[in-house]
């Protein structure tokens, strides 16, 4: 497996990777709305430390972006290589529901 594809694995294998790329694919949202938007579409609970992780490991990957807005709350939005990268996972899910005896 090249190192490229190793890379986007881990990215994906992120905890709540997909979640919040999922979610802000839709929309930007302030922090708490994001994890309210995954609770409620996944039925999981959202841990601070390893949502918040999460959010960093993304930022850093230049796959969201995180702004401060006048009110002082951060807002997450989807950079253009995130939502590559979700064209990407929507192809997977289409691949999955082809092959349900792999999933």
């Amino acid at each position: 497996m090249s190192d490229v594809i190793r890379t986007v694995v881990d990215i994906i294998k992120l905890r709540w990777s997909v979640d919040i790329l999922r979610a802000l694919s839709k929309e930007s949202l302030r922090y708490t709305d994001l994890q309210l938007v995954i609770t409620v579409t996944t039925g999981r609970t959202v841990y601070n430390r390893s949502f918040t992780d999460s959010l960093r490991r993304l930022e850093e990957r230049c796959l969201i972006e995180r702004a401060v807005g006048h009110e002082g709350a951060a807002c997450y939005r989807l950079t253009e290589v995130g939502a590559e990268l979700v064209s990407l996972l929507d192809g997977l899910e289409r691949w999955g529901e082809r092959h349900p005896a792999l999933c």
